[in-house]
């Protein structure tokens, strides 16, 4: 249940600015209000995901052993170009099926984010200063893991907790170093 809470956060955060900046242009509601509303509602996640993070200290501990270690951070960068698709259909679509419209292709990657195990890819973690990196261990797997520091070392063991299949989080006792 645990994994799935932090999946959801680092899901809901990941489209949250999009979703934000929907609301402010589309203005689903008649009323200026409800729409101020919306979109502080669609903002919240943004204000979880440090809850999630710490959450996710609580799953079980994993000790990985690199052989290989490469910062991915623009990977990002292909989650954050999506988001261009939403708003431009929130710019250029006609007023009646502006909403819609919109709504529809955000699910949409949202649903491609989810079924695609993309949950390390979080825009917002990179601005919050979040690393993403792709770790090919000793066994020759190669798993996501992410991590506050900057730079991690090719071959000291990196204590991380797993909360989805092949993408881990760095234990945020290591972090301080």
């Amino acid at each position: 249940m645990l994994r799935f809470v932090v999946s959801a956060g680092l899901l809901a955060s990941a489209f949250s600015p999009v979703a934000v900046v929907l609301a402010v242009v589309v203005h689903p509601f008649p009323d200026v209000w409800a729409n101020v509303v919306l979109a502080v509602a669609l903002a919240l996640p943004l204000g979880l995901l440090p809850l999630v993070w710490w959450r996710a200290q609580r799953l079980g501990e994993a000790r990985l052993r690199p052989a290989k270690v490469r910062r991915r951070d623009a990977d990002n960068l292909a989650l954050l170009s999506s988001n261009v698709l939403p708003l431009t259909v929130a710019f250029f679509a006609p007023d009646d099926a502006r909403t819609p419209a919109s709504v529809v292709v955000l699910v949409i990657l949202m649903l491609l984010y989810v079924r695609g195990g993309l949950q390390y890819l979080n825009p917002v973690l990179v601005v919050i200063g979040v690393h993403l990196y792709a770790v090919e261990l000793d066994n020759g797997v190669e798993v996501w893991v992410l991590s506050r520091r900057s730079r991690l070392p090719q071959t000291e063991p990196i204590d991380a907790v797993q909360y989805s299949d092949h993408i881990y989080l760095e234990r945020r006792a290591h972090v301080a170093r």
